[in-house]
Protein backbone atom coordinates (compact mmCIF):
# COMPACT_ATOMS: atom_id res chain seq x y z
CA UNK A 1 0.00 0.00 0.00
CA UNK A 2 1.68 3.67 -1.10
CA UNK A 3 2.06 5.96 1.88
CA UNK A 4 2.08 9.97 0.67
CA UNK A 5 3.11 11.84 4.02
CA UNK A 6 2.22 9.66 6.26
CA UNK A 7 -1.05 8.45 5.42
CA UNK A 8 -1.45 5.19 3.30
CA UNK A 9 -3.84 5.97 0.63
CA UNK A 10 -6.25 3.42 0.02
CA UNK A 11 -7.42 4.53 -3.25
CA UNK A 12 -6.06 1.56 -5.63
CA UNK A 13 -7.95 -1.15 -2.78
CA UNK A 14 -11.10 -2.97 -3.70
CA UNK A 15 -13.84 -1.99 -1.57
CA UNK A 16 -15.07 -5.21 0.22
CA UNK A 17 -19.20 -6.10 0.43
CA UNK A 18 -18.94 -6.39 4.06
CA UNK A 19 -21.13 -5.57 6.93
CA UNK A 20 -19.75 -2.09 8.16
CA UNK A 21 -21.01 -0.77 11.85
CA UNK A 22 -21.02 2.84 12.89
CA UNK A 23 -21.25 6.54 11.93
CA UNK A 24 -18.13 6.80 11.09
CA UNK A 25 -17.14 3.81 9.34
CA UNK A 26 -16.58 3.75 5.50
CA UNK A 27 -16.36 0.69 4.45
CA UNK A 28 -14.03 -2.50 4.31
CA UNK A 29 -10.97 -2.47 1.66
CA UNK A 30 -8.54 -5.43 1.21
CA UNK A 31 -5.35 -5.39 -0.72
CA UNK A 32 -5.70 -8.79 -1.60
CA UNK A 33 -3.67 -10.05 1.16
CA UNK A 34 -5.10 -8.31 4.09
CA UNK A 35 -8.21 -6.12 5.17
CA UNK A 36 -9.13 -3.06 6.58
CA UNK A 37 -11.98 -1.14 7.84
CA UNK A 38 -11.46 2.69 7.27
CA UNK A 39 -12.97 5.00 9.32
CA UNK A 40 -13.19 9.00 8.30
CA UNK A 41 -12.27 11.38 10.15
CA UNK A 42 -15.17 13.58 12.43
CA UNK A 43 -14.42 15.47 15.57
CA UNK A 44 -10.72 13.91 15.90
CA UNK A 45 -12.80 10.64 16.97
CA UNK A 46 -10.24 8.83 13.81
CA UNK A 47 -7.13 9.91 15.15
CA UNK A 48 -8.74 9.37 18.99
CA UNK A 49 -8.72 5.98 18.24
CA UNK A 50 -5.34 6.27 16.76
CA UNK A 51 -3.77 7.63 19.73
CA UNK A 52 -5.52 4.42 22.47
CA UNK A 53 -4.12 2.00 19.95
CA UNK A 54 -0.85 3.33 20.21
CA UNK A 55 -1.32 3.37 23.91
CA UNK A 56 -2.62 0.06 24.73
CA UNK A 57 0.64 -1.44 22.82
CA UNK A 58 3.06 0.15 24.90
CA UNK A 59 1.01 -1.50 27.71
CA UNK A 60 1.43 -4.93 26.21
CA UNK A 61 -2.35 -5.26 25.57
CA UNK A 62 -3.58 -7.29 22.36
CA UNK A 63 -4.78 -4.23 20.62
CA UNK A 64 -6.35 -3.69 16.70
CA UNK A 65 -3.75 -2.00 14.82
CA UNK A 66 -4.48 1.57 13.41
CA UNK A 67 -2.80 4.14 10.91
CA UNK A 68 -3.43 6.68 9.38
CA UNK A 69 -5.12 6.73 6.05
CA UNK A 70 -6.94 8.73 3.24
CA UNK A 71 -9.42 7.83 0.86
CA UNK A 72 -10.36 9.91 -2.12
CA UNK A 73 -10.43 13.25 -0.18
CA UNK A 74 -11.20 11.93 3.51
CA UNK A 75 -8.92 11.82 5.49
CA UNK A 76 -9.18 9.21 8.35
CA UNK A 77 -7.69 5.81 10.00
CA UNK A 78 -7.22 2.07 8.95
CA UNK A 79 -8.01 -0.84 11.07
CA UNK A 80 -6.27 -4.16 10.20
CA UNK A 81 -9.03 -6.93 10.42
CA UNK A 82 -7.33 -9.15 13.40
CA UNK A 83 -8.99 -12.43 12.16
CA UNK A 84 -7.80 -13.52 8.85
CA UNK A 85 -7.60 -16.81 10.20
CA UNK A 86 -11.27 -17.63 10.09
CA UNK A 87 -11.71 -18.09 13.68
CA UNK A 88 -15.56 -18.34 14.31
CA UNK A 89 -16.39 -15.03 15.93
CA UNK A 90 -19.19 -13.59 17.63
CA UNK A 91 -19.82 -10.31 19.65
CA UNK A 92 -21.18 -9.79 23.15
CA UNK A 93 -23.95 -8.60 21.59
CA UNK A 94 -24.58 -11.42 19.61
CA UNK A 95 -24.47 -14.00 22.80
CA UNK A 96 -26.64 -12.08 24.94
CA UNK A 97 -29.59 -11.75 22.29
CA UNK A 98 -29.72 -15.10 22.47
CA UNK A 99 -30.82 -15.24 26.00
CA UNK A 100 -33.17 -11.63 26.21
CA UNK A 101 -36.52 -12.19 25.54
CA UNK A 102 -37.91 -8.78 25.45
CA UNK A 103 -40.33 -7.50 23.51
CA UNK A 104 -40.04 -4.09 23.07
CA UNK A 105 -36.56 -2.22 21.71
CA UNK A 106 -36.55 -0.18 25.25
CA UNK A 107 -37.36 -3.21 27.25
CA UNK A 108 -34.50 -5.34 25.18
CA UNK A 109 -32.24 -2.49 26.08
CA UNK A 110 -32.91 -2.24 29.07
CA UNK A 111 -32.19 -6.04 29.81
CA UNK A 112 -29.23 -6.09 27.98
CA UNK A 113 -27.61 -3.46 30.54
CA UNK A 114 -28.30 -5.66 33.53
CA UNK A 115 -26.75 -8.47 32.00
CA UNK A 116 -24.03 -6.81 30.37
CA UNK A 117 -21.86 -6.96 33.65
CA UNK A 118 -18.83 -8.91 35.13
CA UNK A 119 -21.04 -10.85 37.67
CA UNK A 120 -23.56 -12.36 34.44
CA UNK A 121 -21.52 -11.79 31.67
CA UNK A 122 -19.20 -14.76 32.23
CA UNK A 123 -21.78 -17.46 32.72
CA UNK A 124 -23.77 -16.50 29.85
CA UNK A 125 -20.77 -16.77 27.44
CA UNK A 126 -20.07 -20.16 29.31
CA UNK A 127 -24.15 -21.11 28.35
CA UNK A 128 -23.62 -19.89 24.98
CA UNK A 129 -20.15 -22.14 24.62
CA UNK A 130 -21.22 -25.13 25.85
CA UNK A 131 -24.87 -25.31 23.55
CA UNK A 132 -22.34 -25.02 20.66
CA UNK A 133 -20.00 -27.44 21.94
CA UNK A 134 -16.92 -24.90 22.15
CA UNK A 135 -14.38 -25.83 25.19
CA UNK A 136 -14.62 -22.98 27.90
CA UNK A 137 -11.48 -20.98 28.47
CA UNK A 138 -11.45 -20.42 32.50
CA UNK A 139 -9.19 -17.80 31.70
CA UNK A 140 -12.37 -15.69 29.91
CA UNK A 141 -13.04 -13.90 33.16
CA UNK A 142 -9.63 -12.81 34.05
CA UNK A 143 -10.06 -11.44 30.93
CA UNK A 144 -13.29 -9.67 31.47
CA UNK A 145 -11.99 -8.38 34.45
CA UNK A 146 -9.18 -6.89 32.68
CA UNK A 147 -10.93 -5.48 29.43
CA UNK A 148 -13.04 -3.23 33.11
CA UNK A 149 -10.47 -2.61 34.34
CA UNK A 150 -8.68 -0.68 31.37
CA UNK A 151 -11.72 0.85 29.85
CA UNK A 152 -12.71 2.88 32.97
CA UNK A 153 -8.68 3.42 34.02
CA UNK A 154 -8.51 4.82 30.45
CA UNK A 155 -12.30 6.66 30.64
CA UNK A 156 -13.49 4.91 27.31
CA UNK A 157 -17.38 5.41 26.77
CA UNK A 158 -17.70 3.32 23.62
CA UNK A 159 -18.18 -0.41 25.42
CA UNK A 160 -20.95 -1.47 23.65
CA UNK A 161 -21.60 -5.14 23.73
CA UNK A 162 -21.12 -4.74 20.32
CA UNK A 163 -17.42 -3.47 20.81
CA UNK A 164 -16.32 -7.14 22.87
CA UNK A 165 -15.93 -10.24 20.21
CA UNK A 166 -15.37 -13.89 21.46
CA UNK A 167 -13.34 -16.07 19.59
CA UNK A 168 -13.21 -19.33 18.74
CA UNK A 169 -10.45 -21.74 17.24
CA UNK A 170 -11.92 -24.92 16.37
CA UNK A 171 -8.34 -26.61 15.48
CA UNK A 172 -7.08 -25.71 18.49
CA UNK A 173 -10.33 -25.51 20.56
CA UNK A 174 -9.40 -22.36 22.07
CA UNK A 175 -11.40 -19.33 23.08
CA UNK A 176 -10.20 -16.14 23.48
CA UNK A 177 -11.59 -12.53 23.50
CA UNK A 178 -10.99 -9.70 20.91
CA UNK A 179 -8.43 -7.68 20.75
CA UNK A 180 -9.16 -4.00 22.26
CA UNK A 181 -10.62 -1.93 19.88
CA UNK A 182 -13.23 1.15 18.88
CA UNK A 183 -11.80 3.11 22.35
CA UNK A 184 -12.52 6.82 22.46
CA UNK A 185 -12.40 8.97 25.83
CA UNK A 186 -16.30 9.70 26.89
CA UNK A 187 -14.37 10.29 30.80
CA UNK A 188 -16.35 13.35 31.10
CA UNK A 189 -19.86 12.05 30.76
CA UNK A 190 -21.20 12.98 34.25
CA UNK A 191 -24.32 10.95 34.02
CA UNK A 192 -26.19 7.83 32.69
CA UNK A 193 -28.52 9.17 29.42
CA UNK A 194 -31.02 6.16 29.20
CA UNK A 195 -30.91 6.35 25.38
CA UNK A 196 -27.12 7.06 24.94
CA UNK A 197 -24.79 3.86 24.17
CA UNK A 198 -21.77 6.39 25.12
CA UNK A 199 -22.19 5.74 29.30
CA UNK A 200 -22.39 1.30 28.50
CA UNK A 201 -18.55 1.16 30.00
CA UNK A 202 -20.15 2.09 33.46
CA UNK A 203 -22.98 -0.82 33.42
CA UNK A 204 -19.87 -3.02 33.14
CA UNK A 205 -19.95 -3.61 36.97
CA UNK A 206 -22.56 -5.78 39.18
CA UNK A 207 -24.96 -2.96 39.30
CA UNK A 208 -27.23 -1.47 36.59
CA UNK A 209 -27.49 2.35 36.57
CA UNK A 210 -30.82 4.12 36.21
CA UNK A 211 -30.94 7.53 34.31
CA UNK A 212 -29.54 10.91 35.98
CA UNK A 213 -27.45 8.27 38.54
CA UNK A 214 -23.77 9.74 38.88
CA UNK A 215 -21.63 7.31 36.84
CA UNK A 216 -18.55 8.68 35.91
CA UNK A 217 -15.66 7.01 35.64
CA UNK A 218 -14.19 7.67 39.56
CA UNK A 219 -17.70 6.82 41.10
CA UNK A 220 -17.46 3.30 39.58
CA UNK A 221 -13.81 2.72 40.37
CA UNK A 222 -14.93 3.67 44.22
CA UNK A 223 -18.09 0.90 43.47
CA UNK A 224 -15.55 -1.53 42.29
CA UNK A 225 -12.73 -0.88 45.01
CA UNK A 226 -15.86 -1.89 47.47
CA UNK A 227 -16.52 -5.57 46.36
CA UNK A 228 -12.87 -6.02 44.83
CA UNK A 229 -10.80 -8.90 45.96
CA UNK A 230 -6.81 -8.25 46.86
CA UNK A 231 -6.09 -9.91 43.21
CA UNK A 232 -8.57 -7.76 41.62
CA UNK A 233 -6.97 -4.02 43.48
CA UNK A 234 -3.35 -5.66 42.68
CA UNK A 235 -4.23 -5.90 38.85
CA UNK A 236 -6.01 -2.52 39.26
CA UNK A 237 -2.75 -1.39 40.47
CA UNK A 238 0.05 -2.91 38.35
CA UNK A 239 -1.62 -1.14 35.33
CA UNK A 240 -2.03 2.48 36.81
CA UNK A 241 2.00 1.85 37.70
CA UNK A 242 2.22 1.03 33.81
CA UNK A 243 0.74 3.74 32.57
CA UNK A 244 2.73 5.86 34.76
CA UNK A 245 5.83 5.24 32.74
CA UNK A 246 4.79 6.02 29.37
CA UNK A 247 4.73 9.56 27.83
CA UNK A 248 0.93 10.60 26.92
CA UNK A 249 2.26 13.58 25.55
CA UNK A 250 4.80 11.63 23.35
CA UNK A 251 2.14 9.76 21.92
CA UNK A 252 0.09 12.26 20.89
CA UNK A 253 2.73 14.97 19.72
CA UNK A 254 3.93 12.03 17.58
CA UNK A 255 0.11 11.76 15.55
CA UNK A 256 0.22 15.12 15.15
CA UNK A 257 3.10 15.49 13.94
CA UNK A 258 2.29 13.23 10.94
CA UNK A 259 -1.27 15.17 10.93
CA UNK A 260 0.06 18.50 10.59
CA UNK A 261 -1.10 19.17 13.75
CA UNK A 262 -4.38 19.14 12.52
CA UNK A 263 -5.79 17.78 15.92
CA UNK A 264 -3.95 20.05 18.47
CA UNK A 265 -6.88 21.07 20.44
CA UNK A 266 -8.92 18.28 20.65
CA UNK A 267 -5.13 16.28 21.83
CA UNK A 268 -4.87 18.71 24.35
CA UNK A 269 -8.37 17.91 25.30
CA UNK A 270 -7.95 14.56 25.30
CA UNK A 271 -4.04 14.66 27.40
CA UNK A 272 -5.94 16.56 30.02
CA UNK A 273 -8.75 14.40 30.64
CA UNK A 274 -7.07 11.32 30.65
CA UNK A 275 -4.50 12.81 32.87
CA UNK A 276 -7.00 13.74 35.45
CA UNK A 277 -9.10 10.18 34.93
CA UNK A 278 -5.83 8.58 35.97
CA UNK A 279 -5.18 11.00 38.69
CA UNK A 280 -8.74 9.99 40.44
CA UNK A 281 -8.45 6.54 39.89
CA UNK A 282 -5.36 6.01 41.10
CA UNK A 283 -6.06 8.18 44.36
CA UNK A 284 -8.81 5.65 45.09
CA UNK A 285 -6.49 2.41 44.05
CA UNK A 286 -4.12 4.05 47.14
CA UNK A 287 -6.17 3.71 49.72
Amino acid sequence: MKKVKGYYVLDNLKKMDKEIMGFFSNGWYTDGVNEYLFKREIGMRAYNELFYSKLLQQLGLKAAEYDLAVLGNERGVISKNYNVVGNLTVTVEEVLAKYIKEDTILERRREQKKLYNLENLPGIIRKYCQERNWLYNEKLEEDLLLQFIIQIILGNGDLQSRNIEIQYDEERQQLNLSPFYDLAYYGDIDVYNESGWSALTYHFLEKYYEPVEDARPFRVIKNFLKKADRKHVELLREYLERLEQIDLARIIMEIEERTENVMENESYHLLFSLKRNLKDVSLLAKK
